[in-house]
């Protein structure tokens, strides 16, 4: 996972080729990973454990 400010999102996704981007919080102070300033999206390869934890629970309802 790396975590990445607006300015060098096309970067991140060009470096990681992943489809997955979540939105940080604005709680959560991530710094980006190119520039080191305040990062606003965070970009992985699969999902978090809890949310396919959650979207298991969700098929069975």
């Amino acid at each position: 996972m790396i975590c990445v400010c607006k300015e060098h999102m096309k970067k991140g996704l060009t470096v990681l080729n992943c489809p997955h981007v979540l939105l940080i919080n604005k709680y959560e102070l991530r710094k980006c990973s190119f520039c080191k300033q305040r990062a606003s999206y965070k970009l992985f390869y699969s999902l978090p454990y809890y949310d396919r934890s959650e979207k298991k629970r969700m098929e069975k309802i």
